[in-house]
């Protein structure tokens, strides 16, 4: 099982754990998380931090997955942020006036 061209980390983490979930009995810790790992692009940062720091638990990979997902996720919405700005039509900008507001009056002190 492999990440696809253009498929997102959250999506191969879903499949991959709907099969983990199937051979679960049969799957120790070590042999999950190598499979998770191999199914990753090479140049992905995620294979690259579970090859430094291998996870001893399937539980601290899939914590450390989401950490990624999360990452991922929010790169998207910035891309998604920059194309709409992209898209939007341009507003006018009022002029913004070069003289100061009027200063309040002083108060006078009640005797």
């Amino acid at each position: 099982m492999q990440i696809q061209s253009g498929e997102m980390l959250r999506a191969y983490s879903a499949c991959y754990w709907e099969f983990f979930n199937l051979i679960d009995d049969a799957c120790n810790d070590s042999m999950a998380i190598t499979a998770f790992k191999m199914g990753l692009y090479p140049d992905s940062p995620l294979r690259s931090s579970l090859t430094r720091r291998p996870p001893k638990t399937v539980w601290a990979l899939m914590k450390k997955v989401e950490e990624y997902c999360k990452v991922e996720d929010d790169a998207l919405r910035i891309k998604a942020g920059q194309m709409s700005n992209k898209t939007a039509p341009f507003e006018i900008a009022q002029p913004i006036s070069s003289a100061p507001p009027p200063s309040p009056e002083p108060r006078q002190r009640a005797k």
